[in-house]
């Protein structure tokens, strides 16, 4: 009955020229207002729209889907009522006027009702898999299990496709609601800046986790964007539209290769592993990887069997004795545990695992315990040696430009936002020429989503952590690709938050996602909400060379330098032979004053090695100083 009356009334009030059309609907065809409730076509919504999602406040909000051509579309929201009409194309797109923050609140299109609708502040959280990284895998999980739930804050993750046009729709998506159950899924990094924007303004904060673990920056670039970089726009140009996937170039499935037992052509490959840290660098594709091992006992067909194999880079096919036990697509940081039935084991067995890569690390990571088959309790390991035989070497649409930009963010588009939130950039540091073009596509990058959504988007990011042992000085990707997310600082409505000094020496993946998330958090207070708060890093300001020195002048001090250790580290010098020395730097009378000694130096580096050792200087927030070169203009580079 309720539904009765909501169509009722609707239908009266547009009679009465009382309802509101939207301007991009066609004329509607008279409707009679006795028309029953079955005279209302079926729509479906963009996915986006389900029970529990947040809707942008403040701006026009758009709800867009699909219909028979020509049907008349009833919209009902807040207490605004909206008719329109489905196109030529099947689909229609209907416009409510901004909204204050608010909900719960149900919307009702035709017969479809999406409910626990709340209206606050949108944010896109992108970029790979320091973004993705989720809750439970964080250093501070435990203590958010226990501090309570966050009803008004939630988050929707993007599945990872990927395309070569531009697509309008994705796969069905589920609103989460950040609570016990939950929040362990989310995303570390965005949980922890929507909390602490939840908790300053007391307004609804939507999520949409739209991550992918070991992505470069070209992916997720629209193709326009890339126009000024020749090489990376070509390479885009020529897959628009293709369908092309790996398995097409697959020739193991092919040959069935989940059948060999004799490995005649094949090399081999230490499980657990990356191949790239195993002589087969850059390797991208469908690579095949295969194991034998005994059982004394042949079980019954009633005791349990499973095969773990810790985390697979992307996706895996896993058969056992040529029979598929188990599949993952694209779960890069996810363990592989595949129950199976007993009564496909004989003495001797064998394991084949198809594994599709598509950028960065490839193969089975993680650690040997994780390794292994197990059978009614009783585990047989299987790490060590293992043989291997690559299928087919690219990747193909899943490792090129604008694919997951395609996919991913375009079906967003009209989907009102108040900004991004970015954390990436380590798989365009394994190389000069992608690290030195990084900040001039981030920059691209960032004016293409504000013309795709035709707003001033906030754009905050994080620039990289520190990784990888301590080095010897020397040229570094990675400062370059920090050097170009500095460098986006010089577009409006931008902040970045330093990781400098949160980083791991041995894990590209820092668990303390905390100081990240609330480093954003402060700066989007400041940045778009106007807060006067300390959230500006300490950075390079001036300088001038007195003899053999260079004396520093450092900006965004705070109340004053901290210095946190007595030796100040991570400086040094490219001489006019191409030689790189460290040099010393101290503290002194409010300055920073570094000893180029007998040098002729062409360029000082601070912080510009992946990782430069322990920080030693901050600002009174608790901020790093920002990694910064100097150049010696009187020496010709």
């Amino acid at each position: 009955m309720k539904h009765l009356l909501f169509v009722a009334i609707a239908i009266t009030l547009f009679a009465c020229n009382s309802i509101k059309k939207t301007e991009m609907s066609p004329p509607a065809p008279p409707v009679p207002p006795e028309a029953p409730m079955s005279r209302l076509a079926d729509v479906e919504l963009h996915s986006l729209f389900s029970d529990h999602m947040v809707i942008q406040r403040g701006k026009k909000i758009i709800i867009w889907g699909q219909a028979p051509k020509g049907e008349a579309i009833v919209a009902s929201f807040n207490g605004e009522n909206i008719f329109g009409v489905s196109g030529a194309n099947k689909t229609f797109k209907l416009e409510f006027p901004p909204m204050k923050a608010g909900g719960p609140y149900t919307l009702q299109v035709n017969n479809t009702e999406i409910t626990d609708i709340y209206i606050g502040d949108v944010w896109l959280a992108a970029g790979q898999s320091n973004m993705e990284w989720p809750m439970s895998m964080s250093d501070s999980y435990k203590t958010e299990l226990s501090a309570g739930e966050y009803p008004n804050v939630r988050m929707v993750k993007i599945p990872k496709i990927l395309s070569t046009k531009e697509e309008t729709t994705t796969t069905e998506l589920d609103w989460k609601i950040a609570d016990q159950n939950t929040v362990g899924e989310m995303s570390a990094v965005a949980y922890h800046f929507s909390k602490e924007i939840y908790d300053k303004l007391d307004v609804p904060i939507g999520i949409i986790n739209n991550s992918w673990g070991g992505t470069d920056i070209e992916g997720w670039m629209p193709l326009f964007s890339l126009e000024d970089f020749p090489d990376v726009y070509k390479q885009a140009e020529q897959f628009q539209g293709s369908n092309y996937t790996p398995e097409e170039k697959d020739k193991g499935l092919k040959e069935q290769w989940y059948n060999e037992r004799l490995f005649t052509d094949w090399g081999t490959l230490n499980v657990p592993g990356r191949w790239e840290d195993q002589g087969h660098k850059g390797l991208d594709g469908v690579v095949w990887l295969a194991k034998s091992f005994t059982i004394d006992e042949l079980p019954n067909q009633n005791e349990s069997a499973s095969i773990s194999l810790a985390a697979i880079d992307d996706s895996d096919v896993t058969f056992i004795n040529g029979v598929e036990v188990g599949r993952i697509e694209n779960g890069w940081n996810q363990d592989r545990v595949y129950n199976f039935d007993p009564r496909i084991l004989r003495k001797e067995n064998f394991i084949h695992v198809r594994i599709t890569d598509t950028g960065s690390g490839g193969g089975i990571w993680g650690k040997e315990d994780k390794v292994f088959v197990e059978i009614e309790g009783k585990k047989t390991p299987i790490y060590g040696e293992w043989k291997m035989k690559i299928a087919n070497k690219t990747a193909s649409k899943n490792g090129n430009p604008t694919c997951r930009y395609n996919a991913m963010v375009h079906p967003l588009k009209g989907f009102g936002m108040t900004g991004v939130i970015w954390y990436q950039g380590e798989s365009n540091a394994y190389s000069p020429e992608a690290a030195e073009i990084y900040g001039d596509q981030f920059k691209s990058m960032i004016n293409a989503y504000r013309k795709i959504w035709n707003d001033d988007l906030s754009f905050l990011f994080v620039q990289l952590a520190n990784y990888t042992p301590t080095a010897s000085p020397g040229y570094s990707h990675w400062g370059e690709v920090r050097a170009g997310q500095d460098a986006a600082l010089q577009l409006d409505k931008t902040a970045m938050a330093t990781a400098i000094d949160l980083g791991e020496a041995d894990d590209i993946h820092p668990r303390d996602k905390k100081t990240v998330g609330e480093r954003l958090a402060n700066s989007a207070l400041a940045v778009e909400y106007g807060f006067d708060n300390d959230y500006r890093n300490l950075r390079y300001g001036s300088h001038e060379i007195i003899g053999s020195k260079i004396v520093i002048n450092l900006i965004n001090q705070g109340t004053g330098v901290e210095l946190r250790g007595k030796v100040i580290t991570g400086f040094h010098v490219l001489d006019d032979t191409g030689n790189y020395h460290p040099v010393r730097a101290e503290w002194s009378n409010d300055k920073l004053v570094v000893d180029l000694e007998t040098y002729k130096w062409k360029t000082l580096y601070y912080a510009w090695m992946a990782n430069p050792g322990p920080i030693k200087l901050y600002n009174s927030y608790g901020l790093p100083l920002v990694p910064f070169k100097i150049d010696n203009s009187s020496i010709s580079h």
